[in-house]
């Protein structure tokens, strides 16, 4: 979680992040795909979702345009994520190293 509002320093938790990161299992990821998912958007503060999978490179990225939430789906390691709200980009595959899991075979079009 990122979170930028110097009031909301609670020691155990927080009121108004702004990205949440979740890594989805197979007991949470339907909570997390949506309940969590319709909470944390009806958070004034969210800027960003993050949802990564843990048995495959795979994120999703949740972020508020306007008043409107828009996602888009990565699963190239060498794509770029651009993290609402804390000012980062990063590769799909950094936020997967060192956890064993292969990179996917990229599909070869001809011609």
């Amino acid at each position: 979680m990122v979170c930028c509002d110097p009031n909301d320093c609670e020691p155990y938790y927080r009121t108004r992040p702004c990205l949440v990161v979740e890594v989805l299992s197979s007991g949470t990821a339907r909570v997390d795909q949506r309940e969590k998912q319709f909470a944390y958007t009806r958070l004034d503060s969210l800027q960003g979702y993050l949802i990564l999978d843990q048995d495959r490179i795979r994120a999703t990225v949740h972020w508020r345009e306007g008043s409107e939430w828009r996602l888009t789906e990565f699963l190239d390691p060498a794509a770029e994520l651009t993290l609402p709200c804390a000012n980062l980009t990063v590769r799909l595959g950094e936020l997967y190293e060192g956890t064993g899991l292969p990179e996917p075979a990229l599909a070869v079009v001809s011609p």
